[in-house]
């Protein structure tokens, strides 16, 4: 748990990323979006979205305690799944139970949910090493593998969300006959990468152990 800093002068938003391995929450103070507050926790996906909801309960109980908020913050979420085009995660691959409209989450604030990709790229776009491009491609490498276009720093979603689905596409097929297509995270995301490694008798808990070496 970090607490970056406690001056500020304007409102407190607050991010939520879902991912595979784990879940981040930041708090921003606008408007020059300085962080106040930041927390990573396992996501352990396996165990399902009520555990994952309960568990961000309380870390943005104890942030609205830390920070002195007597009001809930306004709060968006960014997944590891499909959003279609009014904000309902249509699936539940990565963490079961997750498909559904996260807005009934409202008790902890939920206003916004996005899938992980077009959230980090629109940010990539607004503030970042994208800022001032008129179009940009977003790839992220994770626990999985998706993409996304931008152009005037907006994510575009495709025709019902589904327009990041990199990684899960076939590459083309193995030589030997009957055997399964080439898929792209099955070869280069952060758990291929750590299970590439084992195969040489390496130890490694994640990809950043990987990288990090």
């Amino acid at each position: 748990m970090s607490r970056a800093g406690s001056e500020r002068s304007g409102p407190i938003v607050v991010g939520v990323d879902i991912g595979g391995t784990k879940t981040a929450v930041v708090a921003v103070g606008l408007p020059d979006a300085h962080v106040v507050f930041r927390e990573v926790i396992r996501t352990q996906a396996a165990r399902g979205a009520n555990r994952l909801r309960g568990e961000r309960g309380t870390v943005l109980a104890r942030l609205r305690s830390e920070l002195g908020l007597r009001e809930r913050p306004r709060v968006g979420v960014s997944v590891p799944e499909l959003v279609d085009l009014d904000g309902v995660v249509t699936t539940d691959v990565v963490v079961p139970g997750l498909a559904g409209d996260l807005k009934d989450w409202a008790e902890l604030g939920v206003i916004r949910v996005e899938s992980d990709v077009r959230a980090a790229a629109c940010a990539e776009a607004r503030v970042s090493a994208g800022l001032g491009f008129p179009s940009l491609a977003y790839m992220s490498i994770g626990t999985g593998i998706s993409s996304t276009f931008v152009l005037n720093a907006v994510a575009w979603p495709g025709a019902h969300g589904a327009a990041i689905l990199l990684g899960s596409g076939s590459l083309g097929s193995r030589r030997s006959p009957g055997s399964r297509p080439y898929i792209l995270e099955e070869l280069a995301s952060g758990n291929a990468i750590v299970a590439a490694y084992q195969s040489l008798c390496g130890t490694a808990d994640g990809a950043r152990d990987v990288l990090d070496l």
